[in-house]
């Protein structure tokens, strides 16, 4: 049988390219977005699932999408995680959890889906105004490069897009933090509610404790690759997240 290759030119229908940094409507507007994308794959089960790219057999015949979705996690960036270890002493606070919280996302069933795997801006494109208008009056957005897709929770992918690609400012301060958060949350139960697909048990303290477990994850990918983006306010946010960690017994 032959194989077809289907293309489409999102740019027809969204010609504008993500600025640098992303305005507070924009940052709506995707997390509407990967709430509607999450929603829809809420608690696949029929889909075939991938290992890792170093143990798939037969790369140019596998079918279905990677077992844990996204390009940082811990079972493909041994070398980074290498580089980490060898910061000792100025990553003294991350080491102890980097390992389960990257365990915790792997393992955990409550609440996952399908992730997009590389939320950032230059994956993005977004509509002019008018006619193509979401619910909330705004623009709409287009994502792409899916080459990352797979299994996981779906606050890696939150975690990535805004630690990497939103308006730091937007971010500071826990009011501010927990509206992007809250935002996402009422978004997947109403996408899955138009759907009648139940949450599953998924509730806001469940997504608190994911999100934690991903804002550390991804600091601990960047402590051994390289920071960039919202760094700064990730290693803040992961060093309180670790040390309430610390004080309480664990993850």
């Amino acid at each position: 049988m032959d194989d077809t290759l289907l293309l489409e030119d999102l740019t027809r229908g969204f010609p504008l390219r993500a600025p640098h940094t992303l305005p507070l409507s924009k940052t709506h507007t995707v997390i509407r977005w990967l709430a509607g994308f999450h929603a829809t794959f809420w608690n696949h089960t029929d889909i075939p699932l991938i290992p890792p790219p170093s143990e798939v057999r037969e790369p140019d015949t596998a079918e279905g999408v990677w077992a844990q979705g996204g390009y940082w996690y811990l079972a493909t960036r041994s070398e980074e995680y290498a580089s980490l270890e060898d910061s000792q002493e100025e990553y003294t606070w991350l080491i102890p959890y980097a390992l389960p919280a990257a365990e915790k996302l792997k393992t955990e069933v409550l609440g996952r889906t399908l992730l997009h795997g590389d939320v950032k801006g230059a994956n993005i494109l977004f509509s002019e105004t008018a006619p193509r208008q979401d619910a909330q009056g705004g623009v709409k957005c287009a994502l792409y490069d899916f080459q990352y897709v797979g299994s996981g929770l779906g606050v890696v992918d939150l975690a990535y897009f805004l630690g990497t690609t939103v308006d730091e400012r937007d971010l500071r301060g826990d009011e501010k933090e927990e509206g992007l958060l809250r935002l996402y949350f009422e978004e997947v139960e109403s996408v899955l509610k138009e759907r009648g697909v139940g949450m599953g048990g998924y509730t806001w303290e469940a997504l608190v404790q994911q999100w934690e477990w991903a804002v550390v994850d991804w600091m601990r990918f960047m402590a051994g690759w390289g920071c960039w983006g919202n760094s700064e306010w990730v290693e803040r946010r992961a060093m309180e997240i670790c040390a309430r960690w610390g004080r309480e017994g664990g993850l």
